[in-house]
């Protein structure tokens, strides 16, 4: 069933200005960091968004979700079912596409470290009975009204509209 948990992440993380399409770090890293970067979010997003509101019905909402939502997964594998996670990875399009592509590839790695990462269900991923679905998207789904303009930071930057496009979106979990 689709459950549309999504994590949300700063702008050009993980690993900014990074061209590689793998990162090491987890998403907790990347929670933290966004919460650590909020206070900045708020003061520069001004009033092209309401980032206070964004980032706690979003961007914590979410982060509690995604570990309830774990604890059911980890449930499903002790009892011996087979759990697929699908998730999909999105960029704001400030970035060329291409360089977006691979940021949204970095952004579903660091959700799959997280998910490893959870008590012992990395043995189950090891074994191919925890599958993650991926579909990297970059920019090509984004809102066409979010700016792509790197001149107009508090838009394409700090607003929540650009905001909400840095995402990977747990669609779905199959357990079988």
């Amino acid at each position: 069933d689709g459950i549309n948990i999504s994590l949300y992440f700063p702008n050009d993380y993980p690993d900014p200005r990074s061209t590689s399409p793998t990162t090491s770090k987890p998403y907790v890293q990347i929670f933290r960091e966004y919460m650590r970067l909020s206070v900045e979010y708020y003061r520069l997003g001004g009033e092209e968004g309401n980032m206070v509101d964004f980032v706690e019905n979003h961007v914590t909402y979410d982060w509690r979700r995604y570990k309830q939502m774990m604890k059911e997964v980890r449930g499903h594998l002790r009892e011996g079912k087979t759990v697929a996670i699908q998730v999909r990875g999105y960029t704001s399009p400030l970035a060329t596409g291409e360089y977006n592509l691979n940021l949204s590839k970095r952004r579903i790695q660091c959700v799959i470290n997280q998910i490893k990462l959870y008590e012992d269900v990395e043995t189950w991923y090891e074994e191919g009975k925890l599958k993650v679905i991926e579909a990297p998207f970059g920019e090509t789904q984004s809102d066409p009204s979010v700016s792509d303009d790197r001149g107009d930071k508090k838009r394409s930057v700090y607003s929540d509209k650009a905001s909400f496009e840095r995402r990977v979106e747990i669609e779905k979990v199959i357990v079988e």
